[in-house]
């Protein structure tokens, strides 16, 4: 245990009289752990944690590839969609949603939003609910139906 003291004495002397070094030590421990602690965060977030939903493990992606027209990666159209979920002999359920810009009316001026517009069944296919409220009615899915909106945290 003494000698433990002694070369912690002698250790923090050698610190005190070379500033220099020992700023850059510090520095580059403090970067190496931040640099550590940043990648392990977007590991875990992305890779390690399970997604919030039922049976993640079988969720999938699907987007059209129209790389002919200059679009390599696109969600596809309303009418593909309605085309793949009447043939689907592979999934239990599909469900859409696009990144689209509407339009908000009411006491003031018109205001363009940007959201996700989904289809009825997207909570239901996720297995989850809404906190508050209650889901998207079938009705409410079709282009005559009544337009409503469900709220994110965000």
């Amino acid at each position: 245990m003494q000698t433990l003291f002694q070369d912690l004495r002698y250790g923090m002397r050698m610190l005190v009289k070379k500033p220099g070094f020992t700023l850059i030590a510090v520095l580059t421990l403090a970067l190496g752990t931040g640099a550590n602690t940043a990648i392990f965060s977007l590991v875990n977030a992305v890779l390690l944690k399970p997604l919030p939903f039922f049976e993640p493990e079988r969720l999938v992606m699907v987007w059209e590839d129209r790389a002919s027209i200059g679009f390599p990666i696109e969600e596809p159209a309303p009418g593909t969609y309605t085309d793949w979920k009447a043939q689907n002999q592979v999934f239990d359920d599909m469900a859409m949603l696009n990144w689209r810009d509407f339009n908000i009316t009411g006491d003031g001026e018109p205001e363009k939003i940007w959201a996700y517009g989904i289809t009825t069944n997207l909570f239901s296919l996720l297995g989850t609910q809404p906190a508050l409220g209650r889901n998207f009615l079938p009705e409410e899915d079709k282009p005559e139906g009544p337009k409503v909106t469900i709220l994110s945290h965000a």
